[in-house]
């Protein structure tokens, strides 16, 4: 080895001349000279590939499948891969959360409202859909990655720093991965020099001393005579050693996953919205005087935006004998009111949301002087408790305003002196009083909620409120006045004013509330699962106000109504019989006129029943205008009528006790006024503000149908009937929409379908009215529609199936029914917000609706109607019709707004007749039948109308609305896919073909159809991301008995279509039919002038490819290689196309030229040009992503391909054609060379994965002036946001979908491809390609080595692996080329003669190598080659020149 090294040394020294400096000059010429062209292109100079003469003729899949493909063939289309499954409703609760009243008593939209929150999801499973390149799931991206990870690690020279790394440790580090058989320990080396350091490099391996340095590892077969053959199979054997079988695994992160058009985002699972729960824990109330019971509420409010954001919480924390003085009044208290924990529910976090706590008290008397004794250190205690205690007896179920506090949001999560741990008590003043607030933007909330969550995981402990409490004050408990106050207490550069305060201590703990709670209720006091001890108190959960409410639909049952009374005006309040100065309102929810009405529906507070009838007011002492902030809660029936109404009682509270004994005494309340509010008016609930008049005496009978505002005769009412009560009515539930379009269109399918005609329309005039509802139902708020999809969806599918009858007939509403429905799902689409669309402007409210929650009717038959075809008793006998044969048959029939409607929804129609027509087959028993019999002829009929509609409407529009023409190409492309998994495939086929036709026919006649054919292209891609596209084109080798469509009795010319040379020839695409028609679009557009089109054909091929590498069912190397067998086809359109591949890939590495007498071929290149970079013809050349994706296509077919298939195409190959073969592998070694660590992370940085100028043109040539970044523009510049109301954003991602226990469905985000390129899975990828063009290169000499021109083959070889060595390989790759390079030496014997003077120049290179490996095999090599001429006695001798 030393003699290497000497070698080495001299001739590096007396070498260098001016040859290499002449290449790097003219590399740098020739890359001015041919720029990478990257405009968007024309179609011209191609018209013949797109010729209608081309269109071939698809193949009878279900008979030949039958031939071709055993039932036990890892490539057959498995048998039922759909199923309808039944997938249960999660629900949080111990069960599903129901009214306490009669549901068929209750109205039908109800109803059904109740059926949609109750009812398990009826869904369509692809058992296979996960490995289609269609399915974008997270899971399978990360696991990807994750074997990625596991590759094993590749050295290479570039990575090392000389300077810094030792050869030792080198040697350590690769040795450790290889063989220990005739494995020599190698010594140190030292990086001392013994030459003159001024000459040579520091570290080099010129400045090394041979006599102290040690020699590397010698190869143990070196000397060992073998046969050639059996060298190069011993090659090959190790070459195989240790490779990665996902090798676009390695690629995919440098592919744009925006141009993944075959992706479609997946519809989520329904479940509950959850926010930033917090878990409030409320342990203790402290005052200085504990003389009588307190009373606490808790609330949400924003400050600023001036709004109450949660309802109440009540709690109570006094001592039990405390609560022992109010025994008379409240004899026994429900579990459920003695909660002392709640649950706060942040949908929308800000720095500007406080938790207001407030207190109250028994009623008694004046504030002022209620509330001094516990301020001063009053003496007398004694007489304060025997008052209190005479107060609760009399007045015990009366309250009056004590205090309140307040603690901004933001403190509670930075854990700021407004709530602090517990320390030693203090007396520092805090909320009301002395506060300070961090300024948090809005935005920052989020990120603060999680830090709470961190902080409270690491740190344990309470929070404490201690200091004061603000004391209420009569003149400023409206709302308004709280919104002041803490304005105030939020700004931090001014004090807030001076508010009395209460010496107390309430501590309370505020910690992020866990995934799951245990004893928890929901604000309908359902039990949360799971549900432990009765005994224990329970945790509530408080039912949120949010100021945006989200845009998904109601997940469950709930009827809730929040009674706020706000101002009363008894100033004109005159009676007789006594005055009206403490005022309280009793509230009651009547479903009648009589006291025995009252339903028992009025949620109690804290440590008092559950429900109770009636609701008191707190009382303000001595004041006739009382500003009232009591929140009733009612839980509404589900059978709500005009019976029901609100009746509000006020009642006049005597405070003081007269001088008389108490059985003298008058009642301690005395009615002064009367007032009711009816809460269903028509069938529709009453919401809003309200002011009312106040009846002096009881109400007339049958006063509750009214509204009080109407003058009744012989009525009574103070201040001469004026408004002097103001109340707000806020109505959470999901059974009433309060919408005007909504509730009429409910109440018209009730009457039709209960036969309840109302009077005032009458029978006559009743399909006109069920007209107009359903025309108008697409102008209700969309909001609302959205909030009620599935059960308006539900009602309007059942009246276009089963529409209702009057006198006898049935009503003609389809083509209302189906226009409303396009209508809807328009305007859902377009939502402002909430409608999360994914890259094909798919709502996913309208996709989660279709795949979760439609309930599609079906016709009701025996058991002894099944059949197939179904009897036409069971199709015609009016009951039911068959929703997808009707959507279709609405769709072709459809004219004028109708249609065009439809076309701008075709997804969603087609995606729910896909849905319809999967659950035929499993409930018509259809599945177990025959593809060809399963539908019925009419509707085949139907959808190939449809097909040709839809194609030619694509066709029509291209030019004027892009945005439409691409969803309708996509959504028809969809379609057909789905087809695909339930038709005759040969059916489907023929929709394809159909298309095909009619879009050829027409880019034929245009000059230039540049968006068409990308339309086109786009469409075959999501059809060829089948996750059975495999089996779709029949692949060959299925099996025994398999009967091949060519005539060839050669199989490998059956694999090959029967062509010579893998053309794609007609019997090819007949039989693959879908691999040959991408394979001729990826032909077909390498010949037009278009980059854009270009590139978007070879990522179609390299999307498939990639597939197929993820594709568990292709794992085994044989079935791979059947499916590779289809790309065959590949290798001759990549030599085609090899005169315009763009050559211009950068290195930084000088490449040896060989000299032209290498071999017979002449130059390697055909021009004078250096590294091969030439522009042969007058076509543009590819951009370098296009070349480099299709040079990735070619490695994966040459990786995958039998050897023998391989072979047996190369040997029908001429030999110009395998010249260009090599040229073509040589082009793949250099784009694929590995650029280093430190350059990869440069360009990382830089985000450089594509040119932007193609991008933009992609953009506004294909969607042209409606594109969405046109839009956006004409937005800017208009000065709005929104335009048309199109503008799609995705769901808040401060929203919890599911919450932590529940889980959720997949999720919404798409796994983006990473942002930068990984270093090592670069190195890993291009070790393995090089291996793979390595293995084909020995296909090639091995093919051709007995043909007459075989040494100028192994010639041209020698010359592509000298190439490739200079290149920057791992070591691994090395010994594999050094190896490859020693057979080939071997094998041209004499034919090396003239050249050895420039192998030796590229040898002696590697021997300087810092690697021992390295080293070791180009010595081995070297001396292979001078023991290859000394053995023919050719023996010369180099000296230093």
């Amino acid at each position: 080895m030393k003699i290497a090294t000497l070698l080495e040394r001299s001739y590096l020294f007396s070498h260098v001349n001016s040859k290499d400096a002449e290449i790097l000059k003219n590399v740098g010429e020739v890359r001015k000279v041919y720029p990478n062209q990257s405009k968007v292109g024309t179609l011209s100079g191609c018209s013949s590939t797109i010729s209608l003469c081309d269109m071939i003729e698809p193949p009878d899949w279900e008979e030949l499948s039958e031939r071709l493909l055993s039932e036990r063939d890892p490539l057959g289309y498995p048998p039922n891969d759909v199923e309808v499954i039944a997938i249960p409703k999660r629900i949080r609760t111990l069960s599903h959360v129901l009214p306490d009243e009669d549901l068929s008593k209750a109205s039908l939209f109800v109803r059904e409202c109740v059926r949609c929150y109750t009812s398990n999801y009826t869904v369509v499973e692809y058992k296979y859909r996960q490995y289609s390149g269609s399915f974008c799931g997270r899971e399978r991206v990360v696991s990807r990655q994750e074997r990625l990870q596991t590759v094993p690690r590749h050295q290479y020279e570039v990575d090392i720093d000389p300077l810094t790394v030792s050869t030792e440790e080198l040697s350590q580090h690769q040795y450790e991965s290889q063989s220990s058989s005739g494995r020599q320990s190698v010594a140190s080396i030292s990086s001392s020099s013994s030459c003159n350091e001024t000459l040579t490099p520091r570290g080099s391996w010129a400045s090394l001393d041979l006599r102290s340095s040690s020699s590397d590892p010698l190869l143990p077969d070196l000397l060992e005579r073998r046969p050639a053959e059996q060298l190069d199979a011993l090659n090959e054997v190790r070459r195989m050693e240790n490779r990665q079988s996902d090798l676009l695994g390695l690629y995919a992160p440098y592919l744009d996953e925006e141009e993944a058009v075959e992706r479609r985002l997946a519809p989520e699972i329904p479940c509950e919205i959850i926010g930033h729960r917090m878990l409030v824990v409320c342990h203790q109330l402290k005052l200085e005087l504990d003389v009588e019971p307190i009373f606490a509420s808790m609330a949400l409010y924003d400050a600023k935006e001036k709004k109450k954001l949660s309802e109440n919480f009540y709690f109570n924390l006094n001592s039990e004998c405390t609560r022992q003085m109010l025994a008379t009044h409240l004899p026994h208290a429900d579990l459920s009111s003695l909660s002392r924990s709640a649950v706060f529910d942040v949908l929308n976090p800000s720095p500007d949301v406080f938790l207001v706590v407030r207190f109250e008290k028994v009623l008694q008397g004046d504030i002022n002087e209620c509330v001094e004794p516990y301020i001063k250190d009053d003496k007398n205690r004694e007489k304060v408790r025997a008052g209190a205690q005479a107060a609760c007896e009399r007045l015990g179920k009366f309250r009056m305003p004590f205090a309140w506090t307040a603690v901004s949001l933001v403190n509670i999560l930075s854990g700021s002196n407004s709530l602090e741990r517990e320390q030693p008590p203090d007396k520092d003043s805090l909320s009301g009083c002395s506060q300070n607030s961090n300024s948090l933007d809005r935005k920052a909330s989020s990120s603060s909620l999680e830090q709470l969550r961190r902080r409270a995981n690491e740190v344990g402990g309470s929070l404490t409120r201690k200091g004061s409490l603000e004391r209420d004050e009569t003149d400023k408990l409206r709302d308004e006045d709280l919104y002041k106050f803490l304005a105030e207490i939020k700004r931090p550069s001014s004090a807030p004013k001076k508010l009395k305060c209460i010496p107390g201590t309430l501590k309370i703990e505020v910690s992020p509330c866990p995934d799951e709670i245990r004893n928890g209720l929901t604000p309908e006091l359902a039990k949360l699962h799971p549900y432990g001890d009765d005994n224990i108190r329970p945790c509530k959960e408080i039912l949120p106000f949010p100021l945006s409410p989200p845009l998904v639909p109601h997940y469950q049952y709930r009827n809730l109504l929040y009674v706020c009374p706000k101002e009363l005006n008894f100033n004109a309040f005159t009676s007789r019989t006594g005055s009206a100065r403490n005022i309280s309102v009793r509230i009651q929810l009547m479903a009648g006129e009589d006291q025995s009405s009252a339903l028992p529906a009025i949620f109690g507070r804290s440590s008092c029943p559950e429900f109770s009838t009636e609701a008191y007011t707190t009382v303000i002492y001595h004041n006739k205008c009382p500003s009232i902030y009591d929140e009733i809660k009612i839980k509404l029936p589900a059978n709500l009528g005009d019976q029901h109404h609100l009746l509000f009682t006020f009642l006049h509270i005597s405070c003081q006790r007269k001088p008389v004994t108490p059985d003298q005494e008058k009642n301690v309340e005395t009615p002064v006024g009367y007032s009711w509010l009816p809460l269903c008016c028509d069938g529709k609930l009453t919401c809003g503000e309200f002011s009312l008049p106040v009846m002096q005496e009881e109400p007339p009978p049958n006063y509750s149908y009214i509204f009080p505002d109407v003058q009744l005769p012989g009525t009574r009412w103070i201040d001469n009937h004026k408004s002097i009560f103001t109340l707000t009515l806020d109505a959470y539930s999901t059974v009433h929409p309060l919408d005007s379009n909504i509730e009429r269109f409910a109440k018209a399918c009730e009457a039709v379908e209960e036969g309840v005609i109302p009077p005032r329309i009458g029978v006559a005039n009743m399909e006109g009215e069920l007209r107009s509802s359903i025309t108008v139902l697409p102008r209700a708020n969309v909001e609302i529609l959205a909030r009620y999809l599935p059960p308006i969806l539900d009602r309007l599918l059942r009246l276009l199936l089963a529409p209702p009858t009057l006198l006898g007939q049935p009503l003609n509403i389809a083509q209302d029914v189906f226009t409303c429905i396009a209508q809807i799902f328009t305007d859902i689409a377009n939502m402002n917000e909430g409608a999360t669309c994914d890259a094909h402007g798919r709502s996913g409210l309208i996709t989660t609706y279709i795949q979760y929650q439609c309930s599609i009717p079906r016709p009701a038959f025996t058991d002894r109607d099944v059949g197939l075809p179904l009897p036409p008793t069971v199709m015609t006998d009016g009951s039911c019709k068959i929703l997808h044969e009707e959507l279709a048959l609405q769709w072709v029939v459809a004219s004028g707004s109708t249609r065009d409607l439809a076309m701008h929804n075709s997804w969603t129609l087609f995606e729910l007749m896909v849905k319809s027509m999967v659950e035929y087959l499993h409930w018509s028993g259809a599945i177990e039948s025959p593809r060809k019999s399963r539908f019925p002829e009419q509707y085949t009929d139907d959808i190939t109308t449809l097909v040709n509609n839809v194609t030619s409407e694509i066709i029509f529009r291209y030019g004027k609305n892009s945005r439409l023409t691409q969803s309708l190409n996509n959504s028809l492309a969809f379609f057909l896919f789905d087809l695909l998994s339930i038709m005759d495939r040969g059916f489907v086929f023929g929709l394809i073909r159909t298309y095909y036709k009619q879009m050829s026919a027409k880019i034929a006649s245009l000059p230039d159809a540049v968006p068409l054919v990308h339309y086109k292209l786009a469409f075959l891609r999501i059809v060829c991301s089948h996750e059975h596209y495999i089996s779709l084109n029949l692949p060959a080798g299925g099996g025994s008995g398999a009967v091949s469509p060519s005539p060839s009795a050669h199989s490998h010319a059956s694999v090959s279509g029967g062509s010579a040379g893998g053309a794609l020839s007609a019997e090819y695409r007949h039989r693959h039919y879908l691999a040959g028609l991408m394979l001729h679009e990826l032909s077909a557009a390498l010949d037009m002038q278009s980059p854009v089109l270009q590139c978007a054909a070879v990522n179609a091929v390299l999307s498939l490819l990639s597939a197929h590498d993820a594709d568990p069912r292709l794992s085994r190397a044989e079935v791979k290689a059947r499916a590779a067998t289809l790309y065959l086809p590949m290798l001759t359109i990549v030599m085609d196309a090899q005169p315009n591949l763009y050559r211009g890939f950068s290195n930084n590495k000088d490449i040896l030229q060989l000299d032209s007498e290498m071999s017979q071929f002449g130059h390697f290149y055909m021009t004078t040009y250096p590294d091969g970079e030439y522009k042969q013809n007058t076509r543009a050349t590819f951009n370098s992503e296009t070349t480099r994706n299709l040079l990735m296509c070619l490695a994966w077919v040459l990786k995958w391909l039998e050897r023998s298939t391989l072979t047996h195409y190369l040997s029908e190959l001429p030999p110009r054609r395998v010249h260009t073969l090599l040229q073509v592998i040589d082009l793949c070694f250099k784009c694929t060379e590995y650029k280093g660590r430190k350059e990869i992370l440069k360009c990382a940085q830089q985000n450089v994965r594509k040119t932007t100028d193609i991008k933009a043109k992609l953009e506004d040539v294909i969607l042209g002036q409606g594109s969405a970044r046109s839009d956006f523009i004409n937005r800017r510049k208009a000065g709005t946001g929104n335009v048309g109301g199109c503008r799609r954003e995705r769901w808040r991602k401060d929203w919890v979908r599911g919450g932590g226990r529940g889980g959720s469905g997949p999720t919404r985000d798409t796994p983006a491809s990473p942002a930068h390129s990984q270093p090592e899975l670069e190195a890993a990828m291009s070790a393995e390609v090089a291996l793979t063009l390595l293995h084909a290169l020995e296909a090639v000499v091995q093919t051709c080595a007995n043909w007459e021109c075989g040494q100028s083959v192994c010639g041209a070889a020698l010359h592509v692996v000298l190439r490739a060595t200079q290149r920057n390989q791992s070591t691994t790759v090395l010994q594999h080329m050094f190896a490859t390079t020693r057979s080939l030496i071997l094998k041209l014997g004499w034919s090396c003669g003239g050249e050895e003077g420039t192998v030796c120049r590229v040898l002696l290179r590697h021997c300087a190598a810092l690697a021992p490996l390295a080293r070791a095999h180009a010595s081995a090599t070297l001396y292979a080659l001078m023991r290859q001429h000394y053995q023919l006695g050719n023996v010369r001798v180099y000296t230093a020149q």
